[in-house]
């Protein structure tokens, strides 16, 4: 299910007469803009179990402006209350992703507002990124809204060697809209059911429901045989708008964000050095670098190109632009593919797709290293399982042993406290799950313990 990733393919389902949703997860739906034609019969709408608590008018503050749009319904069930009180505890947490947001939730409140989407899925970025644009997930997903590759192109996001358009903010906020507006088409208006196809894939999701028809079971999310990963990624969603829409019952204040943009675009029109530029126009380093996390290599890579800034430095980037502060041919190793700026030797890596009958040992003896080394190139553990058709990172020779210190130096204990999970650790760490299992051995299957010690590598 998790390779399944977010389909591009969003073929119509066959009309199945399918019994009522006891509770809708949305009040009203939006008018999404979906990559293909999608023609549909007539089916019966749920009806919602319980409305939303009205929301004060928005007075110039982006938070409370996002509230108002607010449309899904209380939920309370065991998966719901758990989420809740697991943001209770880490009010810390809530405060470092609510801080990451607000450069893009202006945006992402406005497109959600032209589109008359709830305001809920501006929250979503949490759960599948933490509010980072350059975020890569160990299978294959990128930016803030973790599209896969072939989902990215579907939606019309440009992906080369020199430039992700996964990772641009407003080209992958407006290509995550267009699909979950065109999920919750296909699922009837169910918004709950939108996010889950999101997250698992619509071909998960539509067998589980295929399923619960044969059997005569409810068609509700709550009572779908889906994996405890989408399960617990939905109850986080409902959980979220929960504890966001009132904040202060969960311990989190958030401080005024003024209803007005953050950034705005700025054009180049020459090929153009970003580390440069930025230093030139003197704009924060980390904000920059999220706003532009699309440019992988630093550099434009072409000729003209559109940039994001602060709108505090809006005019002197227009100025800078100008100008052509930063003009740069492209560098060299734009030609080499995008695993060889990680090598940190004077050799670029290579990178290899793991075949049938592969394996740690194998692939290293293959290419004259240890297996020690290959799982520190690529942040794996040494007796980690590979997936057919997963990209490992070959490292040359020279950088391996710098690379093993930094990885060393990286790695800490955890110890497992009560209500922790895999996906809590993870976000509290900026890592994967897969990362944690793969480092530590574990079986997802089974529950971490209190006490138990895990090995985490914090991001470099």
């Amino acid at each position: 299910m998790v390779l399944a990733g977010c389909n591009s393919s969003l073929i119509k389902r066959q009309d199945v007469p399918s019994e009522p949703v006891a509770a809708a997860p949305i009040e009203a739906r939006g008018r999404p803009v979906s990559a293909t034609s999608v023609s549909r019969s007539p089916v019966a709408k749920p009806v919602a179990s319980e409305r939303p608590e009205p929301v004060a008018a928005p007075v110039g503050d982006t938070w409370q402006r996002l509230r108002h749009q607010f449309r899904l319904t209380a939920v309370d069930n065991a998966d719901v209350r758990r989420e809740l009180q697991w943001y209770r505890d880490h009010p810390r947490y809530l405060r470092d992703v609510s801080q990451r947001a607000r450069p893009f939730l202006h945006f992402i409140v406005n497109e959600l507002e032209q589109r008359k989407l709830p305001g809920e899925l501006a929250l979503l970025p949490i759960l599948e990124s933490g509010f980072r644009t350059d975020t890569q997930s160990p299978y294959g997903a990128a930016g803030m809204w973790q599209f896969m590759g072939g989902t990215g192109s579907k939606f019309g996001l440009e992906i080369n060697r020199t430039y992700d358009g996964r990772m641009d903010v407003t080209r992958s906020t407006g290509a995550a809209l267009n699909y979950l507006g065109a999920l919750q088409e296909r699922f009837d208006g169910d918004w709950l059911m939108a996010i889950a196809a999101y997250n698992a894939g619509w071909g998960n999701l539509e067998k589980a429901l295929a399923q619960q028809r044969r059997l005569g079971r409810s068609t509700d999310f709550w009572a779908l045989p889906v994996t405890r990963e989408t399960r617990s990624l939905v109850a986080r969603m409902v959980a979220l708008s929960l504890v966001f829409k009132t904040p202060e019952r969960y311990g989190l204040t958030l401080e005024a964000l003024p209803d007005q943009p953050y950034f705005e675009a700025v054009e180049l029109r020459q090929p153009t050095d970003l580390k440069r530029f930025r230093a030139a126009l003197g704009a924060p380093a980390d904000t920059f670098a999220q706003l532009n996390a699309a440019y992988r290599t630093g550099h434009t890579g072409r000729s003209r190109a559109r940039i994001l800034v602060p709108i505090d430095y809006l005019d002197n980037a227009r100025a800078l632009a100008a100008k052509g502060i930063g003009h740069a041919p492209p560098p060299v190793q734009l030609a080499t593919a995008p695993a060889s700026r990680a090598s940190g030797g004077k050799h670029p890596a290579a990178a290899y797709k793991v075949r049938s009958g592969d394996s740690m040992w194998t692939i290293a003896r293959s290419h004259d290293l240890t297996v020690a080394q290959l799982a520190a190139a690529n942040g794996l553990s040494a007796r980690a399982n590979l997936r057919i058709g997963q990209q490992l990172r070959i490292p040359s020779r020279t950088g391996t042993a710098r690379q093993l210190a930094q990885q060393a130096e990286r790695t800490v204990r955890y110890k497992v406290r009560s209500g922790d999970s895999l996906w809590t650790i993870s976000r509290q760490f900026k890592v994967s799950v897969q990362q944690l299992v793969a480092w530590n051995g574990l079986d997802r299957k089974r529950q971490l313990q209190p006490g138990q010690e895990l090995l985490v590598r914090r991001p470099s």
